[in-house]
Order: structure tokens, then C-alpha cells, then sequence
């Protein structure tokens, strides 16, 4: 279907600005996306507009919109979850993570952070991004004196390193 091939193009091109940090555009072709839902079969409009609201939320995050970042990703969490997106599922724990650890909910953030690590563990995916959760935990197990938890979580962090290190191989070559 051209139409959701429009939004995902929409969706992505607001991501390739948004990690080039060019805010203000990622910003526009959000913005553009969202004007143009009504093009949108009523069966295809609410998991595209979660899609456009996790985006839309990690902008916020990097504008320091805590609170409706958080908002957005809550929002927009429950589709993408009953949609098997275990990659984008992830993603939003990541940035609700960061949203609640940069208002001060630091038990909330390791939750999120926690959850990370589950998908680690039981589905071995990871990403560089997503790898930012481990130093949260190593940070929070060592703030509290939690040694085992420190040592678990820089284990796991060596893990994720070595296989996101075999994973990119090719990139070295």
C-alpha cells in the first residue's frame, strides 16, 4: 500500500534528522506525517500515528519536554507491543527510561532500563542505542552500593559490547 509506504518514509526521514540532531527538520517531517493522517484507512490509523508518536516523543525528550515525551511513549506503547515490535517496544522503554531519570524518577527509569535487558537476554537483540540503558544501571547499582548488580550489569555491558562488535564486523574490514 502506497500510503503506508508514504508514512513510513515520512516516519523515517523525521529519524534520519532527528540522529543527524537536526532537531527543527525531524521536527517538520513529523509534523507533515501527523497533517496527513486522514489519508489513512481507519484500520491502519492508530498503529501509525503510535509509530509517529514514539518519534514524536524522542524529539520531545531532546527538546526537554520530559513529561509529554513520557506521555507520547505511553501512548503510544500498547500498539506497538500488540504489534510484535519488539525493536520499537524497546526503544520506548529506552526513552522512557531517559525521560524519568532526567526527572528524577530514577526507580522508574531502572524499569525501563531492566526491560532492556530482558529482551538482551531472551531474544539476544540490542542495538548501540539501546547499549546507553547498561551504563544507567551500572550508574544506579553503583550510586546504591549494589555490588553484584554493578558487576552483573558490566558483564552484560561487555556482552552486548562483544556481540554488537561481532554483529558490525563487516564495518571494520
Amino acid at each position: 500500500n502506497e500510503v503506508l509506504a508514504y508514512f513510513n518514509s515520512k516516519r523515517l526521514e523525521a529519524l534520519c534528522y532527528f540522529y543527524l540532531n537536526d532537531i527543527a527538520l525531524a521536527q517538520e517531517k513529523i509534523e507533515a506525517g501527523f497533517k496527513e493522517m486522514h489519508r489513512l484507512k481507519p484500520t491502519d490509523k492508530p498503529l501509525e500515528i503510535s509509530y509517529f508518536k514514539l518519534t514524536q516523543a524522542m524529539i520531545l525528550y531532546k527538546q526537554g519536554q520530559y513529561d509529554k515525551s513520557i506521555k507520547y511513549l505511553n501512548e503510544a506503547l500498547p500498539l506497538i507491543i500488540e504489534n510484535e515490535d519488539f525493536a520499537n517496544e524497546n526503544l520506548a522503554y529506552l526513552y522512557l527510561g531517559k525521560n524519568e531519570w532526567k526527572i528524577n524518577n530514577k526507580e522508574q527509569a531502572i524499569t525501563y532500563f531492566k526491560k532492556i535487558d530482558q529482551l538482551f537476554d531472551n531474544k539476544n537483540y540490542i542495538t548501540l542505542e539501546l547499549k546507553k540503558a547498561y551504563e544507567y544501571l551500572i550508574l544506579d547499582a553503583k550510586q546504591k552500593d549494589q555490588i553484584n548488580d554493578q558487576l552483573y550489569y558490566t558483564n552484560q555491558l561487555l556482552a552486548v559490547t562483544a556481540h554488537l562488535q561481532n554483529k558490525y564486523s563487516n564495518l571494520s574490514d
